[in-house]
């Protein structure tokens, strides 16, 4: 059976925003400020992104990055497919520049119409 691809948003986060990362993440995932800062921390301090939105359909996505919060640091929001992390980083993933999408080794499933169009399967980030 072939993968049907959901997508997810990564962002950097801007240094000064860091609390309201965690508020935001806390409220979006249940979980609580000290466990965001426990486990993504280091990430946000080293200007590594973040995920911030999984699993979401094509549709949904579009939707997301056009109203990401203030804390993201302007322009360095990366659109992956969801199950692209066998890679150490983003940037050594494939990419659709079509798309604007970091996808698989099998080519971009937007391009090849084998995607979820639209819908949510969890909360965003990396508690769910």
């Amino acid at each position: 059976m072939t993968e049907v691809a959901e997508f997810s948003v990564w962002a950097k986060i801007r240094r000064d925003d860091k609390r309201e990362f965690r508020r935001w993440m806390a409220a979006q995932t249940g979980g609580r400020e000290i466990d965001v800062h426990r486990l993504l921390g280091a990430a946000v301090d080293a200007g590594r992104p973040i995920e911030l939105f999984h699993l979401l359909g094509w549709e949904d996505v579009q939707v997301e990055l056009g109203r990401l919060p203030a804390f993201v640091e302007a322009g360095t929001e990366q659109l992956t497919v969801t199950s692209f992390a066998s890679f150490a980083s983003i940037e050594q993933a494939p990419y659709c520049a079509v798309h604007s999408l970091y996808t698989w080794n099998r080519g971009c499933p937007v391009c090849e119409d084998n995607y979820v169009h639209r819908g949510r399967r969890s909360k965003p980030g990396p508690f769910s």
